[in-house]
């Protein structure tokens, strides 16, 4: 596992749910949390999605509202829950296998 980071940045926890392909969604917003220099991470559940984001609040703010463009356009869910606190964070950005 990638070395675990202190961060004193925005987080948020997103569950996706309803007609999503959660393969797809994972690969996709991997390289989009990359390109916005977000720690955190994608994995699949069940019909679901959790995704894990923390970085700068305009970075996080506007891939929160890509993915419910995304999402959205795919008749899904997407919504936004506080952090439980003991979610693993890594530097950078991770798809973790499914549950």
């Amino acid at each position: 596992m990638p070395p675990s980071v202190n961060h004193e940045k925005v987080v948020r926890f997103l569950v996706l749910g309803g007609e999503i392909d959660a393969e797809r969604f994972c690969a996709w917003i991997a390289p989009e949390a990359e390109t916005r220099s977000l720690d955190g991470w994608v994995r699949g559940r069940g019909a679901g999605v959790d995704v894990f984001l923390a970085g700068a609040e305009f970075a996080v703010d506007a891939l929160f509202f890509l993915c419910e463009q995304v999402v959205g356009a795919a008749d899904g869910t997407v919504e936004s829950r506080d952090p439980r606190g003991d979610e693993p964070l890594w530097s950078g950005f991770h798809q973790l296998p499914p549950l």
